[in-house]
């Protein structure tokens, strides 16, 4: 999912020593790593689970789950989109971007070529 929304339902993660606790500094570094990504025009996720051996219900199914990864996922815009831009523009009109992806993501798919 959504890399802010994963760490925030993460109190530990996977690392090659096993698992640790995830502090504020984990954070931060993942995030990190997700604006570096999202700069390079890559949709990001983020991957975490949960043992599940006393699954009883859904209640807190989500909640202190373990950070595993990130995945970065190349997803041009579709052709059409630059040349609907431009005709925009130059016909006026102000694009607004409404979407969930990161800001730098969108800023590069916009102003960059692939």
């Amino acid at each position: 999912g959504a890399p802010e929304r994963v760490l925030s339902v993460c109190k530990k993660f996977y690392k090659k020593s096993g698992i640790d606790d995830l502090n504020l500094r984990d954070k931060k570094d993942i995030l990190e790593a997700v604006i570096n990504m999202a700069n390079r025009a890559l949709r990001v996720l983020a991957i975490a689970y949960k043992p599940l051996e006393n699954y009883h219900s859904k209640e807190n199914i989500e909640e202190d789950m373990i950070f595993i990864g990130l995945v970065g996922i190349v997803d041009p815009p579709r052709i059409e989109v630059k040349d609907a831009v431009k005709k925009a523009r130059d016909a006026g009109i102000r694009t607004i971007v409404v979407t969930g992806d990161h800001q730098f993501q969108i800023f590069c798919r916009i102003f960059y070529k692939h």
